[in-house]
């Protein structure tokens, strides 16, 4: 049997607000998503590496599941080395 995929229309775009060190080795994130499409998104995915200008640094993720009810928008990393700068990057999934 033939099918056609239709577009889908574009997931919610996680936007970082506020990010501060909790302990040592920790930092809290909290964000915002950019339109009110979030029934839609059935997680996050957070990226983080190092910043040492190696842009071969490969990033490392984390899968966060979206919790309507409280509404998930804070996390913590937890494996986070101190005096380092790093790059953090957020996205949505549907399944």
């Amino acid at each position: 049997k033939r099918f056609t995929l239709k577009p889908f229309n574009h997931l919610p775009i996680p936007q970082i607000t506020d990010a501060w060190i909790t302990n040592e080795g920790h930092i809290s994130l909290k964000w915002k998503l950019n339109n009110t499409n979030s029934e839609l998104i059935d997680g996050f995915f957070i990226y983080y590496r190092t910043l040492n200008g190696d842009s071969s640094n490969n990033f490392t993720k984390v899968t966060v599941p979206n919790v309507p009810y409280p509404l998930i928008n804070t996390y913590t990393l937890t494996s986070i080395q101190f005096e380092k700068k790093y790059e953090i990057r957020m996205a949505t999934y549907s399944n």
